[in-house]
């Protein structure tokens, strides 16, 4: 592996930058230092060289952008609002709108 590739974060020693709501398939390859973000998917035994934008879906060898998971709106409210960052009690009251994006749009309109 280049030297300039390695890490993701070179002080850190981060070797890959993963977001949160991220699904990675099994037999996946990470090249050194790439970026998955927020709510990406990438499918079983891809091999990922290039960084993945938030919430595409991506796969193949080298990883190709197949499409994603939302409309641009909806990603950026998602990116906006960081749902993933809410509270346990938030979720246990709220689990319900993660299984409806329509109803999830509508709580989050005013946040």
């Amino acid at each position: 592996v280049f030297d300039e590739y390695r890490y993701f974060d070179r002080e850190k020693e981060i070797v890959n930058k993963i977001g949160s709501d991220v699904w990675i398939g099994v037999d996946v390859n990470l090249i050194g230092g790439v970026e998955i973000g927020d709510g990406a998917v990438v499918l079983s035994r891809a091999v990922v060289t290039k960084n993945v934008p938030p919430y595409a879906i991506v796969g193949g060898i080298p990883a190709k952008i197949i499409g994603y998971r939302y409309d641009e709106d909806t990603i950026r409210m998602l990116l906006r609002i960081k749902w993933w960052n809410n509270t346990e009690d938030w979720f246990k009251n709220n689990w319900s709108l993660l299984n409806d994006m329509d109803s999830f749009k509508k709580y989050f309109a005013d946040k």
